[in-house]
């Protein structure tokens, strides 16, 4: 079944949300200690920054499934660590009350 089609403030209110869950997460990698890298070719703090960088460019061009994908992708890691600091970290920097383990337990349930 195909989701409905969202209308302009639904769209506007969704990309503010992904953009600010994504900009925080961003952010918890930043300031992980445990999570940087850094080598001859890859510094973790220039990657993220320039993910943060491309967030902003992708919210004002409108790219929601971007940034939903992006989100997803980025809270992966704790998702399978079980980092239970990372959701309240969300929650606290953004003011949402979101739950990223509430479909992953969905998810888990259903195989069970």
């Amino acid at each position: 079944m195909a989701k409905e089609k969202i209308n302009k403030d639904e769209k506007t209110a969704e990309l503010i949300k992904y953009r600010d869950l994504l900009l925080a997460t961003l952010g918890w990698y930043l300031d992980n200690k445990e999570l940087k890298m850094k080598t001859a070719d890859f510094d973790s703090d220039k990657y993220y920054q320039s993910l943060k960088a491309q967030t902003e460019e992708h919210f004002k061009k409108g790219r929601l499934t971007m940034l939903r994908n992006w989100f997803r992708d980025m809270t992966e890691m704790p998702l399978e660590t079980g980092d239970l600091k990372f959701n309240k970290y969300l929650q606290d920097k953004t003011g949402y009350n979101i739950d990223i383990f509430k479909s992953y337990f969905q998810r888990v349930e259903k195989i069970k």
